[in-house]
């Protein structure tokens, strides 16, 4: 079952989640399959734990008319073959808050780990990762497994939906129940899967030009 849900006025501001686009490719263990053909249930690949079970999916649709006058809501798109020949294997639209995986020897400099994840948006550089405005309602999909996750989409490494305080608030009543309900107590001890790098510590990576951020991006 998938959870659908539309954005209201209350919880238009505060839309803070991982969100894939509709059409979105994971990795399955049936093969590459759209993020809206997955249901609760299903194998996902994961990077750190392999295959493993999806507990909740939903949906939070975007009205067109909310999307021109809310720019935090509007899909950063990565274009496709952007990050290599094959990398993105197709334009990856993710909502703007959606963390993505980075791996580098600066970011290791930097704060002791190769891999840290962090927020799309704060690479868009209006070309190859950009900011884009659909003329058409958009549907967010978020996936959540027991553990926040990294998992494989069009190529590309990225987490997986976690309940911290702010995404919880982007979504309704109820699916904030279903996810209590799912996870149980875990969702008090649940962490990030990677360290989550701040505005500044960003900048300390792209300082001068966001485009520097397409190499280090992991592919798998």
């Amino acid at each position: 079952m998938v959870y659908n849900d539309a954005v209201d006025d209350t919880r238009v501001r505060c839309f803070e989640m991982a969100s894939f686009c509709h059409g979105t490719s994971l990795m399955t263990a049936n093969g590459e399959q759209p993020v809206d053909w997955i249901r609760s249930g299903d194998r996902v690949m994961t990077k750190d734990h392999g295959f493993q079970k999806v507990l909740w999916v939903a949906r939070t649709v975007i009205p067109a008319n909310a999307l021109k006058s809310t720019p935090h809501l509007q899909p950063i798109m990565i274009a496709a073959n952007s990050v290599n020949a094959q990398t993105p294997a197709q334009d990856l639209h993710l909502s703007p808050d959606h963390r993505v995986l980075l791996k580098s020897q600066q970011i290791e400099l930097h704060f002791g780990t190769d891999e840290v994840l962090a927020p799309i948006k704060a690479f868009a550089d209006g070309d190859a990762i950009a900011q884009v405005l659909p003329q058409h309602d958009v549907s967010y999909y978020h996936i959540l497994f027991q553990k926040h996750e990294i998992v494989l989409a069009d190529g590309l490494w990225v987490e997986s939906f976690f309940p911290g305080e702010m995404a919880l608030a982007s979504l309704s009543a109820k699916k904030q129940a279903q996810i209590h309900a799912a996870l149980g107590a875990e969702i008090d001890t649940l962490q990030t899967a990677r360290i989550c790098l701040t505005p500044w510590e960003i900048n300390l990576l792209v300082p001068s030009s966001t485009a520097k951020a397409l190499p280090n991006l992991s592919v798998a």
